[in-house]
């Protein structure tokens, strides 16, 4: 049997656009689901690097514009969670400060 990946190219993948969002924004789309360069890579090391640059070159970037724009709520110092965190953090440093 012949292998022949010009088709494999054409399977296609999740559309996204220039910086890897997906339809759905937020959505960020790497590696061999999107079809940004050419289809769906699906072929081992293909897909391994395309993972890599996608993950290492692109969403560094795109991911931190897109948070940069996003309108989010601003957290809140009240909210549980944060006085958790808070707590265990002064804990922490309280036990570094004691050891001297």
């Amino acid at each position: 049997m012949r292998i022949y990946p010009a088709v494999h190219y054409a399977m296609g993948g999740t559309w996204v656009d220039y910086d890897l969002m997906s339809t759905l924004p937020g959505l960020f789309v790497i590696g061999e689901a999107n079809f940004s360069d050419h289809g769906a890579n699906r072929l081992g090391a293909s897909a391994l690097m395309q993972g890599l640059a996608d993950g290492y070159f692109v969403l560094p970037y795109t991911i931190c514009n897109y948070l940069a724009t996003a309108k989010q709520p601003k957290p809140s110092a009240n909210h549980a969670e944060f006085k958790k965190a808070e707590e265990e953090v002064r804990n922490f440093i309280n036990r570094l400060l004691s050891f001297g």
